[in-house]
């Protein structure tokens, strides 16, 4: 230790405790790290239609998204998955600032020829730099990935806020990003 460890007592200190670090056999670690390896992750866009159009003023809409997985990268699953789409329909207090999404089933139907049924059981929205980003988290209730957790992230550009004071805004487009992690 004194070799490569040498000046102040911080200089010493720190060098025990990497030593310490360095030597903990990590073999012994819990299996459950081993858990939640990812088995799907797929990129692609989506369109959102709001009727009636979102203003400021928040009101019952009905939110419909249409999305395209156009890049699915399967990992350690059924390597005929390259895309797949998927679209959703829900009813929802919502305005240009917020909207607040209940639990709701979602169907994507994979490139291969199968689907996947995927219940979303809660979904947080941020404003990262304006942007509306919606993190949907569930689990895969049918077909294929059955019983791997699903997270679905929905970026959406600001919306004009001229037409949040006027007519409304009736469409936007944004990126998705899905992940399915298996158990």
């Amino acid at each position: 230790m004194r070799k490569y460890c040498f000046g102040s007592k911080v200089s010493a200190i720190a060098c025990a405790i990497a030593t310490a670090i360095i030597g903990i056999d990590f073999s012994m670690a819990d299996s459950s790290a081993h858990a939640g390896v990812v088995d799907l992750s797929c990129t692609g866009g989506y369109t959102a239609t709001y009727s009636p159009g979102l203003t400021f003023e928040e009101k019952e809409t009905v939110i419909t998204r249409d999305g395209t997985l156009s890049t699915c990268v399967p990992l350690l699953t059924d390597a005929t998955i390259v895309s797949g789409r998927g679209s959703s329909k829900v009813t929802v207090n919502a305005s240009c600032n917020s909207a607040n999404t209940p639990p709701y089933d979602l169907k994507y139907n994979w490139s291969n020829g199968q689907s996947s049924t995927i219940h979303f059981s809660s979904t947080v929205q941020q404003k990262p730099a304006g942007d509306t980003v919606f993190i949907s988290t569930g689990i895969v209730t049918d077909g294929e990935f059955k019983n791997d957790m699903a997270t679905r992230t929905l970026t959406l550009a600001t919306l004009d806020s001229t037409q949040c004071l006027s007519t409304g805004v009736s469409s936007a487009t944004g990126n998705e990003t899905l992940v399915l992690t298996g158990q």
